[in-house]
């Protein structure tokens, strides 16, 4: 399934903050350096302004978009990518941008300093939670009803069991990586079935929450 692509970079404070500060004294025509944004970013968080910037770009490929920064407790993150143009960028657009910031841009400035975390857009089920959990997933899914699938007895069995698995392992699943797994990667997309993968992606989030709370109230 396709996930927002993630950008960490750990150092150093004083590397990250030098980093920063470098590429704000850049002269890169596609991502400008926004110093008014980025004061009043770092005054919204409560930050210091050296360890926070916004960059505009200017191609129209990257849809007018701001990519927002923070560079604190030894990670450089991008926290945001927002456009001016289009009111929700959706996975593909978005990752086009970070893409291009990373590759076209920031990895000029790193070195042997800088340890980066890149996240690729792809990402599997079985790589988000444990082995056990995947198991249980993977059963209840493979058998269950589509158009009722925890309706029944047998059904809500291994429903349960995932739920169990998830909280039993300390997985955290989201409930929108959950609710594309099932779209993207098992075909729940017809349109007789949209409506059970939102009960589920709802009853899930409740359920687990539930299930923390009672087992941190031991």
């Amino acid at each position: 399934m396709k996930k927002f692509t993630e950008l960490v970079i750990e150092s150093e404070e004083v590397y990250l903050i030098q980093l920063l500060d470098k590429l704000k004294k850049n002269d890169s025509k596609q991502f400008v350096f926004e110093k008014k944004l980025s004061e009043e970013y770092a005054q919204n968080i409560f930050a210091q302004e050296n360890q926070v910037a916004c960059f505009k770009t200017t191609s129209k490929k990257h849809f007018d978009s701001k990519i927002w920064i923070v560079a604190n407790n030894a990670k450089f993150k991008v926290t945001n990518i927002v456009s001016n143009t289009i009111s929700d960028l959706g996975i593909d657009r978005y990752n086009k941008v970070m893409n291009d910031f990373y590759y076209d841009f920031l990895k000029n400035y790193l070195d042997q300093r800088y340890n980066v975390h890149y996240s690729g857009e792809m990402i599997s089920m079985d790589s988000l939670i444990s082995p056990k959990a995947y198991e249980a997933l993977s059963r209840w899914e493979a058998t269950c009803n589509k158009s009722n699938p925890i309706g029944y007895a047998y059904d809500e069995a291994l429903w349960f069991e995932f739920l169990k698995q998830i909280v039993e392992n300390n997985d955290e699943l989201n409930a929108s990586d959950f609710e594309k797994w099932l779209i993207e990667d098992k075909g729940w997309n017809q349109s007789y079935i949209n409506h059970e993968v939102n009960d589920l992606t709802l009853y899930y989030e409740y359920s687990i929450a539930l299930l923390k709370y009672y087992e941190n109230s031991k």
